[in-house]
């Protein structure tokens, strides 16, 4: 998906939680750093794009996309508000669509980048363009999205995706795991079906951040029984054009039993988890029905 609607009702700033599992994790607004032994990841609500900041201990900063260039201000004030300091260890931009990769030039001016991982493929688009201008003005370390692994201690991050080659761009989207522990997440971008077959090893994740929107084109039967979520997350904006999320994959899913959170009716989301077990917190919305 390339265009954005963007997000125009005010949403309330009053959290709510949702403690999920048994275990004695204590969830609780987001502040300034987390518990030593605790990761947030932040689903921002940036409208019909993505834009998710992994917050890990020990100042470790992560983030999957930035909205479109209408959102990249209100990412970086969300991330200011987190307290993320001026470093940012790994960006990544799944794949070169405007409401993923629109709003990374506003992050990378704001923030000192360490390293930049993307899908490798290059389109002749103003976006894409001015993506690659910024990774150049900022000297990040760019890196192949082949099948790599980070190491951050008690969590680790997987980048799923290899060298396929695909004939839609959203297959080459930057497939991401991240296993905290005993919790896993899933990451899709907008992966289409035909690339959710090629995904190696063991997929079963405690959350999935359901692939492009919501669409029918995403998350197969197949794929839900492969990652069994209990979570799924769907960035989505708020009557948008596309019909996002489609009936089918909602049906899909809660026919799972998997509880759906998505950032047109939840606001920003944020999932905290200590390893054994996680909460959710969201915006309130007054029209919050999932």
């Amino acid at each position: 998906m390339q265009r954005s609607d963007k997000t125009t009702k005010k949403k309330k700033r009053k959290w709510i939680i949702s403690l999920v599992l048994a275990g004695s994790l204590v969830a609780a607004a987001p502040v300034s750093n987390p518990a030593l032994d605790q990761v947030r990841v932040h689903f921002i609500d940036v409208g019909q794009g993505d834009s998710i900041y992994i917050q890990l201990p020990d100042h470790k900063d992560v983030l999957i996309d930035a909205g479109d260039a209408d959102h990249g201000d209100d990412v970086v004030r969300y991330l200011q508000v987190q307290g993320m300091d001026e470093e940012l260890e790994l960006l990544i931009a799944t794949h070169p669509h405007e409401d993923h990769i629109g709003g990374l030039p506003e992050v990378m001016a704001a923030f000192q980048v360490d390293k930049v991982i993307d899908s490798g493929l290059a389109v002749q688009s103003d976006c894409y363009e001015l993506f690659r201008q910024a990774t150049v003005a900022e000297k990040c370390t760019w890196l192949a999205d082949d099948h790599q692994a980070f190491d951050f201690g008690n969590t680790e991050l997987h980048i799923l995706t290899g060298k396929e080659t695909w004939s839609d761009v959203n297959d080459y989207s930057v497939v991401v795991r991240l296993d905290c522990g005993k919790v896993g997440f899933m990451f899709m971008g907008d992966a289409e079906k035909e690339a959710e077959t090629c995904l190696p090893g063991e997929l079963s994740a405690e959350i999935l951040k359901v692939g492009h929107h919501g669409s029918d084109s995403s998350t197969s039967r197949e794929f839900i029984n492969r990652v069994k979520p209990q979570v799924a997350v769907i960035s989505v904006g708020d009557d948008n054009r596309y019909g996002h999320p489609e009936t089918d994959i909602l049906d899909r899913l809660q026919t799972k039993g998997v509880k759906i959170y998505r950032t047109d009716l939840n606001g920003n989301i944020v999932i905290i988890t200590d390893g054994s077990s996680y909460a959710i917190l969201t915006d309130e919305n007054q029209h919050f029905s999932s």
